[in-house]
C-alpha cells in the first residue's frame, strides 16, 4: 500500500488562509456546549460574553482580540480574499452597464457623490474589482471604508478613496448611488 504523505502535509497557503479558523474560531466552537450549559442555554446578550471569550480567556471581542494579533489579522484578510475565488462577483451577476452611463455631475451632488461605498470592505476586493471594470477615463468616486487596522493592510488603491470608518457609526458619505455591505448583517444594540 502506498501512502501519499503530500496530502497529509498542508501547504503554506492552505494553512495561512485557514489560520483564523484553526486559531480563533474552532476553540470558540468547541466551547459552545459548556458556554450554553453554564448560561441555561440562553442566547448571548453581549459581544463580550460569548463562547469566544470563554475559549480564549479574554474579555475582548473577537475583533478586538484579532487587532492585537497582527498575524491573525493578516491571515484573516487573506482568508477573506481566498474564500470567494472562483465565485461570481456582484459585477458578474448585476446588470451594471448603466454605471457607465452614470453622470455624477447630473445626479445632484456633483463630484462629491460616490458611485460605490464599500462599507467594512476589508482590504478593498470589491472596490478594486469595480475600479478595474470601469474604463480608465471614467472618473468616479469609489470609497472603501473599514477600521484603521484593517485599512493599514490595504495600502493605497489607485482610483479608490480609502476612509477610516466604523460601520456602527453614522455613515459620513452622503448622496451615494450604491452601498455595499456584503455579509455584514448582524444584530446590534447600537
Amino acid at each position: 500500500m502506498l501512502i501519499q504523505f503530500r496530502y497529509l502535509i498542508p501547504d503554506e497557503k492552505m494553512l495561512t488562509t485557514n489560520f483564523p479558523s484553526f486559531e480563533a474560531q474552532l476553540p470558540a466552537w468547541a466551547s459552545l456546549p459548556s458556554f450554553f450549559a453554564s448560561r441555561g442555554y440562553k442566547a448571548p446578550t453581549s459581544a463580550t460574553d460569548t463562547a469566544f471569550q470563554l475559549a480564549h480567556s479574554t474579555p475582548l471581542t473577537a475583533f478586538q482580540y484579532a487587532a492585537g494579533n497582527p498575524k491573525l489579522m493578516a491571515d484573516f484578510a487573506k482568508w477573506m480574499q481566498a474564500q470567494r475565488q472562483g465565485e461570481d462577483t456582484w459585477l458578474s451577476v448585476m446588470q451594471h452597464e448603466d454605471l457607465l452611463d452614470t453622470n455624477l455631475e447630473e445626479t445632484g451632488k456633483g463630484k462629491n457623490r460616490a458611485l460605490l461605498v464599500d462599507v467594512g470592505g476589508g482590504i478593498g476586493h470589491q472596490s478594486k474589482q469595480l475600479r478595474a471594470w470601469l474604463p480608465e477615463e471614467k472618473k468616479v468616486r469609489i470609497v472603501l471604508q473599514d477600521l484603521p487596522r484593517v485599512l493599514s493592510m490595504a495600502g493605497e488603491i489607485p482610483g479608490v478613496e480609502v476612509m477610516n470608518h466604523d460601520f456602527w457609526n453614522e455613515q459620513p458619505v452622503k448622496g451615494k448611488l450604491n452601498l455595499n455591505m456584503r455579509k455584514k448583517i448582524m444584530k446590534s444594540s447600537k
